[in-house]
């Protein structure tokens, strides 16, 4: 990626603008484009809060602190601690290369409000898989076994699969292996003996879990549970 695909000049930032764009070049042959991408949209609306012909020397805490205080006006306090999580990686960045002092490190996180996760209890979780069938029951099943997020469940391939484990990347590229109990073996076994629906080219789908069509599973249908 070259820097002029980075932060673009809408002001007068200019050195900080260059700043930013070394950095963003830095990292973008270290992280993945999804991640590059919230950096980069993170930094270019940061830059875009400064007051005109502020360079890099002239920020001091005070300027993150209202910064994120603009954007907790319109977003959830996780949201805001995210942009938080991108200024401090950018001037531990300069710290080590520019020898900037790290202006971002007295700058806390908001609190965020507890959320109330509820459990499912052993009956409400029969009870669901005894109105699932077919591929919907299998994977119901599958992902409480797992313990897998959406994302990392939606990407699952048949090649990742081995007897006992099943390879999974997750967040920042980072890949793990999760054993597989009895009860995802037999789901496997179910899905590869023909409950699978097929596609147009093969028997089977690319990927483990899929749509009636032969699609890939969207985020958004396994968030409202329409897994068929």
């Amino acid at each position: 990626m070259s820097i002029k695909n980075h932060i673009f000049c809408r002001g007068a930032n200019i050195k900080m603008i260059a700043l930013v764009n070394s950095w963003l070049d830095y990292i973008s042959l270290r992280c993945s484009l999804a991640t590059y991408k919230t950096y980069r949209s993170a930094m270019q609306i940061f830059i875009d809060n400064l007051p005109l012909k502020t360079s890099p020397e002239d920020i001091t805490p005070m300027h993150i602190e209202n910064f994120l205080q603009v954007v907790n006006q319109s977003h959830k306090e996780t949201t805001t601690n995210a942009y938080l999580i991108t200024i401090k990686t950018f001037y531990k960045w300069a710290e080590s290369y520019c020898e900037l002092p790290n202006i971002a490190t007295p700058v806390t996180e908001l609190k965020v409000p507890e959320f109330n996760r509820r459990i499912l209890s052993d009956e409400e979780y029969q009870a669901i898989l005894e109105k699932a069938k077919g591929h919907a029951h299998n994977t119901i099943q599958f992902l409480a076994n797992t313990g897998l997020r959406r994302n990392e469940f939606r990407f699952l391939a048949w090649a990742d699969f081995s007897a006992e484990f099943v390879r999974v990347i997750g967040k920042g590229s980072k890949t793990r292996y999760v054993p597989l109990n009895l009860t995802c073996q037999r789901t496997l076994g179910k899905d590869r003996s023909g409950n699978a629906p097929p596609t147009r080219k093969t028997q089977y789908s690319y990927y483990q879990y899929y749509t009636t069509s032969g699609n890939q599973s969207q985020q958004k249908k396994l968030l409202e549970g329409n897994f068929i």
